[in-house]
This record gives C-alpha cells, sequence and structure tokens, in this order.
C-alpha cells in the first residue's frame, strides 16, 4: 500500500466556567466526570474523536480548563482543505457561541462559560505513514505498518523526525500559555 500523507492543526483554547469552585475537582469522581465532560462537549462541537482532545491542565479563577483539540486531515479523508474548514468551524463557534457547546446537564450550574484564550496553530505537514489494508467481513481498516528495523542509523539521525517536532512544538506553546495564565 502506498504512504498515506496528512497534516494536522490544533486549536488551543481556554474555558472560563464562571460559578464552578476549583474545590469541588478536588474530589476525584467529580473531576473525572467533569473532565470527561468537558473532553466530550469540545470532541462532539469539533466534530473529532475524544481522542484528539486533551485537557491540558485546569486551573482556579473560577475554574479555567486550558485545551488542545487536534484535527488531522486522515480523520477527513486525507482533505487537508476540510481538516481547515472543521477547525476553522470551530473556531467560530468558540468564538460566537461558546455556550452552545456545553449544554448538557452538568454545565448548567457551572454558570457563564467564556473562552478568554483561543489560537489556531498553522497546519503542521506529516510524514506519510505506511498503511496496510486488513479486510475481516466486508469490513476494511488501515493500521500503520511497523517498523522492522530499530537499529541506529547515523541517516536516520540527521534530521527530527514530524512527531519529534510537533512534541516540541506543543511542549513549547504549553510552557507560554501556563506563563500567560500564571501572570
Amino acid at each position: 500500500a502506498s504512504p498515506t500523507p496528512s497534516a494536522t492543526v490544533s486549536v488551543t483554547l481556554r474555558v472560563a466556567f464562571s460559578q464552578l469552585d476549583i474545590n469541588e475537582l478536588s474530589e476525584a469522581t467529580f473531576e473525572k466526570m467533569f473532565r470527561l465532560d468537558v473532553i466530550t462537549a469540545l470532541a462532539a462541537a469539533a466534530a473529532v474523536t475524544v481522542d484528539q482532545v486533551a485537557i491540558t491542565f485546569i486551573t482556579a479563577g473560577s475554574v479555567n480548563v486550558l485545551s488542545a483539540v487536534t484535527f488531522d486531515s486522515r480523520l477527513s479523508g486525507g482533505d487537508h482543505v476540510l481538516m481547515e474548514a472543521n477547525a476553522d468551524a470551530f473556531v467560530r463557534t468558540l468564538r460566537l457561541a461558546p455556550a452552545e457547546i456545553f449544554t448538557a446537564e452538568a454545565f448548567k450550574a457551572y454558570g457563564n462559560v467564556t473562552v478568554p484564550f483561543l489560537e489556531k496553530g498553522p497546519s503542521v505537514a506529516r510524514a506519510p505513514t505506511p498503511m496496510t489494508s486488513e479486510v475481516d467481513s466486508n469490513v476494511q481498516t488501515l493500521s500503520p505498518t511497523p517498523s522492522t528495523s530499530s537499529a541506529y542509523s547515523p541517516a536516520s539521525q540527521a534530521a527530527p523526525t514530524a512527531t519529534s517536532l510537533l512534541s516540541l512544538a506543543a511542549l513549547i506553546v504549553m510552557s507560554m500559555l501556563r506563563g500567560m495564565l500564571l501572570r
């Protein structure tokens, strides 16, 4: 099978819940359910899977939830334009009507919902990923082809991989955001 080129774009946001007390999150079950509710609401609004939503951290000041939603062109049928359009639509909803995202019954007690920070990152091209096709009962699934060599090669160490660059970029952004929130 031929490699599948892809790209990702991340939307980083901070959601503020005006009537939620940070101390309520000290109860483990409440915190777990709260995180799940936020991730589920963001994923549904962004039309992505819950695996594409991450809560980076939660801070006081009512309750502020810093999150990142990653859009992947592989999950948009390989269509980079559709991926960007989906990310733009999500950003528009966050800017114009964030409360429409958090409509579940649980969120009603948390007061006014605002998005004081919102940033759509640039589209990041990812190296083509070899895919293999497995057919079972007329259902076709794609899975990455595992690497067969783990031996060190100077050529393989010459340039950082797309994954390592993406991880580094994510760490830098998170560090910058923490600094902004702590001011």
